[in-house]
């Protein structure tokens, strides 16, 4: 059988001492075909990385079997001071609160995806003093294996929209009238939307191209009403991924930025190869 990693990348500072992991916290991301833990100290300072790209033809099972083998911080047990676990994916929806029934989260879920009970499992997440819930699910396999290789830790399982929109609705009182924020993956872009502080839209979008783009970033514009000359439009991530530019995106919106999440999360005792740049966004966020 052809390994199912098909790439690894890893660093770490100096001061990484495996002995003293329960001090440190936990993160790992799981993207669309790839898998990334993250160690950090009590100061925030990132202290370990660990990247596997998954070969295309491998299942999720065979991969995460091999990664187990293979990944310093899986070598346990290991019990750390808290442990995440993100999942960039469309299985995900919000909902005021009052109209919330836990009985109904696979209904919910499938409006945006095909969910299926029995190869995802959903959870929720409570947002915004308890105002929005935010149901999201992850395929078994992948919540089974973080749950089994880190049994003695407190895991907890996150969405990667819970995870920007905890970022800004921490922010929004800041906000201009009209804001809109995009977060970019390899192959989709996240886009939320503010007016007067308040959220108006989330959404995750899947694009080849920067044509596409383009496209629902202006179809958000106009569905909201927005002014495109007044409208802030803030870039999370690497647009070089699509094609394109800030300097191309300002042909068609007057005021668009590139943002860097605050550094909560320090980086500067890695490494940091280029590879790795476009997930240092969402562990800032965290």
């Amino acid at each position: 059988m052809a390994n199912p990693i098909l790439n690894i990348i890893s660093t770490k500072s100096d001061k990484f001492r495996i002995e003293e992991i329960q001090q440190y916290d936990l993160s790992l991301l799981f993207d669309a075909q790839e898998l990334i833990l993250s160690i950090t100290d009590l100061n925030n300072q990132c202290l370990y990385w660990e990247q596997y790209l998954k070969a295309p033809q491998a299942t999720w099972g065979d991969f995460l079997q091999e990664v187990q083998k293979k990944s310093t911080l899986c070598q346990g047990p290991h019990q750390t001071a808290s442990t995440v676990a993100i999942f960039r994916n469309n299985y995900f929806n919000l909902l005021p609160t009052p109209y919330f029934r836990p009985q109904d989260i696979a209904v919910h879920l499938q409006l945006n995806a095909d969910f299926d009970t029995k190869q995802q499992d959903a959870w929720y997440e409570n947002l915004h003093s308890n105002e929005i819930i935010v149901l999201a699910a992850a395929d078994s396999v992948k919540l089974d294996w973080v749950k089994a290789c880190f049994h003695q830790s407190t895991v907890a399982f996150k969405h990667h929209t819970t995870v920007l929109l905890n970022y800004l609705l921490e922010k929004r009182n800041d906000f201009l009238p009209q804001e809109i924020f995009i977060t970019v993956e390899a192959k989709h872009i996240n886009i939320a939307a503010f007016s007067s502080s308040e959220l108006q839209l989330i959404n995750r979008f899947e694009v080849d191209n920067a044509q596409q783009l383009i496209k629902y970033i202006l179809m958000v514009i106009q569905q909201l009403n927005f002014d495109r000359t007044l409208c802030k439009v803030s870039v999370i991530g690497n647009l070089a991924k699509h094609q394109t530019s800030i300097q191309e995106l300002g042909k068609y919106i007057k005021n668009v930025h590139q943002q860097t999440p605050e550094h909560f999360i320090n980086y500067s005792e890695l490494n940091q190869k280029v590879a790795y740049q476009d997930y240092f966004e969402t562990f800032r966020m965290i």
